[in-house]
């Protein structure tokens, strides 16, 4: 099955689209939870028209392919995802609700445009008698796109984050590289320091994550991009 370039390339697509999803989600979910300080129950609520978009994507979907077709579908979600991941990059240490919610609907639907036209081509490069391995193919690349994403992406935050920590005045040398881990370290660590220190500390691991924020969605958009 991977000898036909529309399967494998579909199959690509598919660990592309989810690369992204669950990597952007685990960040923004630190970034709602400890830049902004909403608790998680705000924080699920704040990411659920994401969820609403993709079911509307996926009710929608069928009508689409009937009139674009698998590849337009494509396309047309890897542009729509990588532009509401742009979008997102206004996001700073302020809650923004309203650019948030406009750039999460565009993000669901995107990625579920693009999941359903990659699956639909998948499974009908697939010979008829080989329908069910293709199935599990697409599967596994769900999971390995989620897989990716989380280490690649998150690894790009992390050497985007973890610079902006060091030399904050006030601070000794091992407490900035412990607050470089995460920013959840970085807040423990500044307790512990207190007084000017401790909030110095504070508002440069902020600062440095929403850097390594912005830095972290042009890299996804940029994968998106190349994925059309």
């Amino acid at each position: 099955m991977f000898a036909r370039p529309a399967f494998s390339t579909s199959v690509g697509c598919i660990v592309l689209a989810m690369l992204a999803l669950v990597g952007l989600e685990l960040i923004a979910a630190q970034y709602l939870q400890l830049v902004l300080g909403l608790s998680p129950l705000e924080t699920g609520l704040r990411l659920l028209p994401l969820t609403f978009a993709a079911m509307a994507a996926g009710l929608a979907g069928a009508r689409m392919l009937r009139r674009f077709g698998p590849r337009r579908m494509v396309c047309f979600g890897f542009c729509l995802t990588a532009f509401a991941v742009v979008l997102l990059t206004a996001m700073g240490r302020t809650d923004d609700c309203a650019l948030m919610l406009a750039a999460f609907v565009l993000l669901g639907f995107g990625l579920e445009t693009t999941l359903f036209g990659a699956y639909e081509s998948m499974l009908s490069e697939a010979p008829p008698d080989q329908a069910g391995g293709a199935a599990a193919i697409g599967e596994t690349s769900y999971q390995l796109g989620a897989g990716i994403g989380i280490a690649l992406l998150g690894s790009v935050m992390n050497a985007a984050y973890a610079p902006g920590l060091s030399g904050v005045r006030g601070v000794p040398e091992p407490a900035s590289t412990a607050a470089g881990h995460s920013l959840g370290e970085a807040y423990e660590v500044a307790a512990q320091l207190g007084g000017t220190a401790g909030v110095a500390l504070r508002h440069a691991a902020r600062d440095a994550f929403v850097h390594g924020l912005h830095v972290t969605l042009l890299v996804s958009a940029g994968l998106l991009l190349l994925g059309r």
